[in-house]
């Protein structure tokens, strides 16, 4: 579910950003409220994050926010969109899968 939030960059949500990719969380859709136990855990707009791993067969992910990771279902992050900014410098391109 990739959306264009303005004329400058393109909105995806959590579980579409591949690996080692910086990203910052932006609004949510439609003006929904975020899960307050997710906004507890600092998964706020605004906030820049990067997603370290992603386990195959739709499994979990792994994120990197405010000094401390995160492993969270992808069904917990559905609608979570961010804009992805960069890889990683040495960033793996085909990604990595949590072990």
């Amino acid at each position: 579910m990739t959306r264009n939030v303005g004329h400058l960059a393109t909105c995806a949500t959590l579980g579409e950003i591949p690996p080692g990719t910086h990203a910052t969380l932006c609004d949510h859709p439609a003006g929904e409220p975020l899960p307050v136990r997710l906004a507890d855990l600092g998964l706020v707009p605004g906030t820049p994050l990067q997603v370290r791993r992603v386990a195959p067969l739709g499994g979990p992910i792994e994120i990197e926010l405010r000094g401390y990771r995160l492993v969270l279902r992808r069904a917990d992050i559905a609608g979570i969109c961010a804009v992805p900014l960069r890889p990683a410098d040495g960033a793996d391109p085909r990604g990595s899968a949590l072990r």
